[in-house]
């Protein structure tokens, strides 16, 4: 699992709010921006994906089914400030 892990954090999978300034409030999200959420959010790392991944066993440099989904999660959210930088990122290590 060590593997699955490595490649999951050269993604950085946790919302960026750099370009946010400090608030004492939460970021909200409308019904519609946490919808877009719902799918990608529901992976809980269990790795079964990882494990039964085809394509990593052809392309051992393939970040994995669990790495796209986590991108995914982070592209569509609203909170996040990283978008551009993340499609970067991902197109680099993949």
């Amino acid at each position: 699992m060590s593997l699955f892990w490595k490649k999951l954090e050269a993604i950085e999978p946790y919302v960026s709010i750099k370009a946010h300034s400090i608030s004492e409030h939460e970021f909200l999200q409308t019904p519609e921006e946490r919808s877009r959420l719902n799918q990608t959010s529901s992976c809980i790392m269990c790795g079964a994906c990882y494990s039964e991944c085809n394509a990593l066993k052809v392309n051992p440099d393939f970040v994995g089914p669990h790495s796209l989904a986590k991108t995914q999660r982070m592209i569509v959210d609203s909170r996040d400030t990283e978008t551009e930088t993340r499609i970067e990122t991902h197109n680099d290590v993949t």
